[in-house]
This record gives structure tokens, sequence and C-alpha cells, in this order.
């Protein structure tokens, strides 16, 4: 008799038996505010409503939204004449195409690409990075609700350790500050208290107060231990280093999943799973506009050799191509749950990048038996590495 398929239940009593039927209706129904015009009364995510999982903002004007609750990465695209208050994202924040808002965010990390004419009242651990944008005023996060201290803490979020002045302007070589300034004191708003006042979680700071440190827990992910080991992986080795650095074929150890235990090495029988794994990468590694995006699970992350995010939409714009150069390695746990990968991108036919990869199994229901759908959940590129300096064959 056959088993049952896995169940999954929404917070409305809708059951979907596909996991990613499931995450896409929950993304679009109860993890994000889409097409939002005109709202006499904000839009409010109350505390428990997200409980650490992904939101988006897109496409909303002249309404005012509110986030009392963890989150892990935010989007917000195309918004006008708003405001917005995040009260805990324990990663990023990534904000394109707005103009004429107010934010409040409390965030790991703030990026901003084409936004204009926005005021910022802001908490991030690390520099803030601005691409494309001008006229735009920051200040320290002025705000709070009674479960704010809680959530900072949930999200590892130091409230002490506020960069909210710390702005790298991409287009800005010059650090003229043409595109962006401080707001003095005396023209902060007064504190934005959306559950009624109550005493501040993060106290606000003086520009310079807080000295910079390295955050490498900005690289965490679902398995934590497995992406914290993919994002150690070198870079592309050069021709003048040791001879046992020479080629990429050269075998990396297997990353553990929890805790200090490595995964099982896979048995023979995975070769299937493998070309689907392969298929996954090479979707990845010659992705363009236009492309199928089966192969990216809603929640991908992709993080740069910088130690930016970046997103699919965002590397669908510039204007490189990308191949598929070698894949060095392909991992698979035994049970066909997880699998961990290395592979070397061509970029514009000059350089080439290491990457390293995590995927899952989406239809994984605890058992080897079901037929595998393999999805990336993370990337990690290294610092790209001109071909010419490689010790390999560049023919592959």
């Amino acid at each position: 008799m056959p088993p049952k398929p896995q169940v999954f239940k929404t917070p409305d009593g809708k059951e979907f038996t596909s996991r990613a039927e499931w995450r896409d209706y929950m993304m679009a129904t109860f993890y994000s505010f889409k097409n939002k015009q005109n709202e006499s009364e904000p839009l409010i995510k109350n505390p428990g409503d997200i409980d650490g999982q992904m939101f988006d903002i897109a496409d909303c004007d002249n309404v005012t939204i509110v986030i009392m609750d963890c989150c892990e990465q935010v989007q917000i695209d195309n918004v006008k004449n708003s405001r917005i208050f995040i009260g805990a994202c324990a990663s990023s924040i990534f904000i394109r195409n707005c103009e004429k808002c107010v934010f409040y965010t409390c965030c790991r990390q703030l990026r901003l690409r084409d936004v204009v004419h926005s005021q910022f009242y802001i908490y991030s651990m690390a520099e803030v990075h601005i691409e494309y944008s001008n006229n735009l005023h920051f200040a320290p996060f002025n705000g709070s609700y009674p479960d704010h201290a809680k959530h900072l803490e949930a999200s590892k979020l130091d409230a002490k350790n506020n960069l909210w002045y710390d702005i790298f302007d991409h287009n800005d070589p010059a650090k003229s500050h043409e595109n962006w300034n401080l707001i003095p004191e005396d023209k902060y708003e007064k504190p934005w208290f959306p559950a009624g006042e109550c005493p501040l979680a993060i106290q606000r700071t003086k520009p310079g107060s807080v000295q910079r440190v390295e955050d490498n827990s900005m690289q965490s992910f679902g398995a934590a231990q497995l992406v914290n080991d993919s994002t150690k992986v070198p870079s592309p080795q050069k021709k003048n280093n040791t001879e046992n650095n020479k080629s990429p074929n050269k075998k990396l150890p297997v990353p553990p999943v929890e805790g200090n235990n490595a995964p099982p090495i896979p048995p023979a029988n995975t070769v299937n799973e493998e070309a689907k794994v392969l298929e996954c990468i090479t979707a990845y590694g010659n992705f363009k506009a236009g492309n199928s995006l089966t192969f990216a699970a809603p929640e991908l992350s992709i993080v740069l050799s910088s130690g930016l995010n970046t997103t699919l939409a965002e590397m669908s714009q510039e204007h490189v191509s990308r191949e598929l150069w070698h894949v060095e390695s392909i991992i698979i746990t035994s049970n066909k749950e997880m699998a961990w990968a290395v592979f070397w991108i061509k970029i514009s036919g000059i350089t080439i990048s290491r990457n390293t990869a995590v995927l899952i199994n989406t239809n994984y229901n605890g058992t080897t038996k079901a037929d595998s759908q393999w999805q990336l959940v993370h990337v990690q590129g290294s610092s790209p590495v001109a071909m010419s300096e490689l010790p390999v064959p560049q023919d592959r």
C-alpha cells in the first residue's frame, strides 16, 4: 500500500500535498503586502504572525505598514509615499525602487538600490549599502513596541551595536556624501510606537559611537552548519600558489550537517540524484533574464564575495554573461534530504568564480522512496579570478 502523501496545512484551513505550492500560498497570503494603495488604516503584522519567515512588500502607494514580529529576509520593492516599520529582521532588508517614503528598520544588513527622497530611522549591525540612490536621510532607529526587545534578542541583533550612520555609497567614489546625509538630532521625528508608547528597546546613539566589528553570523541559514562551512571554501588558487593547490579537482572535506556529524557518503545508486542536482546547478550557472526559476527555492539566499546579498532579479540586470564552467563536487546525504556542491562559473568569458551551494529536496518526506525535486537554498560566491591566471586547462 503506497504511503499517504504528506499534507501541509495553512492557518486558514487550506491543505496542500505539495510543499512548493503550500509555500507559494503562505507567501502570497500571510508573508507579504502587495498591491496596496491608499489604505486608510495601517497594515499590521502582530507578534507571531510571521515567526521568523521571509516577508515581501511590493507595489504599494500611500500606505502605512507595521511589522511587529521576527522576520528572516525582507524585500521591499516599488513603494511610494508610504511609512514602513520593520521591528526585527534577522538577516538583510533589501529596499529597491522606492520614493518619498519613511522607513523604520531593524536588521543585520540594510541595502538600498534606486531609492530617492526618503528618510531612514534605522538599526543595522553592518554598514548600510546604497546604490543608484539620492536624497536619502538617515537617523538612528527611534521607536518600539512591547515585544521589541524580545524580538531583537531572538533575531540575534545586539541593540548596542547600531551602525546607522555608517553609509557606503557605491556610486560616490570621492566620498562626497552628495547622495545622502545624517538628519540633525533636532530634526528627528517623534518616536514611532505602533502599539502604544513603551520603553525604547534600542537607545539612540551618536554618529561614530559604535566600533564596527566583523559579523560572520550574516551567513547563517536553516542548515546552519552546512552553510557555515560552505562560506569557508577558498577562492580559486592562482599560479603562484603551492603545488597542492593547483587543481580545482582537489577534493574538499564533507561539511557537517548537524553539529560535528558528517553526512554519510552517498551510495552508488545516487547517480540519478547527482544528475538532478547538476541540472539545478547548471540552471543557476547559466541563468539570465527570462529563464525558468524552478531550480531556486523561494527562500534562496545568494551571498557575494563581498558579503553582500543579491537576488536572481538583480543578477539578471547585470550586463555580463554567465556560464557554468566546471563542477568540482556534488555530495548528497544518503537519505536524499540535502546536497552540497562546489562549482565554477565563467563570467563574460574572462574571469571565473568558485561557488558553493546548499540544496534541499523539496519532496523529502522522511524516506528515500519519494521522487526527488532539488532546489537551491543558499549560494556563496568567491572573488573572481582571471582565467589566464589559472594553472588548469581552460577548454572545459
